[in-house]
């Protein structure tokens, strides 16, 4: 095999491996972006909330918890984001679990307190875009070209 085709072998290797990379990083800052910016937009409608004063403190819980779970869930999640921008591989696991935390603790939230309806269409496809790029971050974090740099720091910080 001529020599300059094993160069052009190892620059194709080489350039794969960078842009996995680059979009590994694109889409993590395209989750927090979109959240953020999804975040601070105006509902369209105002949201109306009512509290049944006799309500019994098992149901009064309920809501009191999954809003715990997902601002907990969402804490993990801005801290593994920030782990999986500078590659750490506890990142990884942390963005799974907390990915689940925030879920279980928002998706019953929102739909029990009906703030999907009063949430602007702009911010509610953001928030869509946020979750794709998270998704395909988290997905990429496990596809060998990005796990390996991943398992190189891990290796590297125990050295």
């Amino acid at each position: 095999m001529p020599v300059w085709l094993d160069w052009c072998l190892l620059l194709q290797s080489n350039l794969r491996e960078v842009l996995m990379l680059w979009m590994f990083r694109l889409a993590v800052l395209i989750s927090i972006g979109a959240t953020a910016i999804a975040i601070v937009l105006p509902f369209e409608q105002p949201l109306r909330l009512s509290i049944d004063i006799n309500m019994p403190l098992s149901e009064a819980l309920l809501p009191a918890l999954a809003s715990l779970a997902g601002f907990v869930g969402c804490v993990l999640l801005l801290a593994s984001a920030l782990g999986l921008l500078v590659l750490r591989n506890w990142a990884r696991r942390l963005a799974v679990w907390a990915t689940a935390i925030a879920a279980i603790g928002v998706i019953p939230l929102v739909l029990a307190s009906g703030v999907v309806s009063c949430v602007s269409t702009a911010a509610l496809a953001l928030l869509f875009i946020a979750l794709i790029a998270w998704v395909s971050a988290i997905a990429l974090t496990w596809i060998e070209p990005v796990r390996s740099r991943f398992l190189a720091t891990a290796t590297a910080a125990t050295n």
